[in-house]
């Protein structure tokens, strides 16, 4: 029963980050129907943690204190990767900047190409939670 839950709160807390992803991406394009524009286009979007370690605050880089800071790779699938990546190379940064503004801290937005099986997916709903691709191990 601990994995199955485990699994379903990682589901959850994808989702809640990719809601994230979108709401940041609304305040970096300021216009709603450029954002929904970008957004629909995204077939599958996934959220990959990665661990880096960086100095404390309160500690120095000579003394060695270090701290875990959680950080993603956004990965998105789309139709187009060419297009989709002129449009995140413009727009990337400030859509990392509202999404650590929200609490979210992504390192890098990746662009790939979507599967045939994508087809016809969303991952940004206009109403209700964003849906993570379904990866295997899951």
């Amino acid at each position: 029963a601990g994995k199955g839950s485990a699994r379903v709160w990682r589901e959850e807390d994808e989702s809640r980050g990719l809601d994230i992803v979108k709401t940041a991406t609304c305040l970096a394009f300021e216009d709603i129907d450029l954002a929904w524009a970008f957004l629909e286009q995204v077939r599958g979007a996934v959220l990959d943690e990665v661990l880096l370690r960086e100095p404390t605050e309160t500690g120095s880089r000579r003394d060695g204190k270090i701290q875990d800071k959680k950080n993603y790779w956004l990965v998105l699938f789309v139709d187009d990767p060419e297009g989709m990546g002129r449009i995140v190379d413009a727009y990337g940064g400030a859509i990392r900047s509202q999404a650590r503004r929200l609490g979210l801290r992504i390192r890098k937005i990746a662009v790939r190409p979507a599967t045939p099986e994508m087809a016809g997916c969303h991952s940004f709903q206009r109403q209700g939670r964003s849906l993570p691709l379904k990866r295997e191990g899951r």
